[in-house]
């Protein structure tokens, strides 16, 4: 029951830093110089790439053990906090986009799986689980 915990807070942790990055890159990519232009047209990149993303990282949640896609997740997870400060031209910036997507695609669906790693069932834990 332990793992549970601790995936629930790791995940927590992760959407929340998440969600108040999407809330903000924008204007961090304006403080660091981008044009507001180039800095909300990353919402297109980050769109594109995520979308493109979660199918991949479906299909790895499916094969590789939950302990090392969270540990991708944070890695992923880092990498984007990182790369959005050191953003200062538009190819930096669609680097950030892309990982941030990755980011994105392995927050949103390692919180599909992150029930899993103790082996319980959704059924069991009062949850519903719409299969992909």
């Amino acid at each position: 029951m332990r793992a549970f915990y601790i995936l629930v807070a790791g995940m927590f942790c992760m959407s929340l830093l998440m969600t108040a990055l999407h809330v903000e890159f924008t204007s961090v990519l304006k403080s660091h110089g981008l044009e507001p232009g180039t800095a909300a047209s990353m919402f297109t990149v980050t769109g594109i790439t995520a979308a493109l993303m979660m199918p991949i990282i479906g299909r790895l949640l499916d094969t590789v053990p939950t302990k090392w896609m969270f540990f991708l997740g944070l890695l992923v997870q880092s990498a984007s906090l990182i790369s959005v400060s050191l953003a200062t031209n538009t190819a930096s910036a669609v680097i950030f986009g892309v990982i941030f997507a990755f980011s994105f695609s392995t927050t949103s669906d390692g919180n599909n799986c992150s029930f899993f790693v103790t082996g319980a069932q959704p059924t069991e834990l009062g949850l519903v689980y719409a299969s992909r």
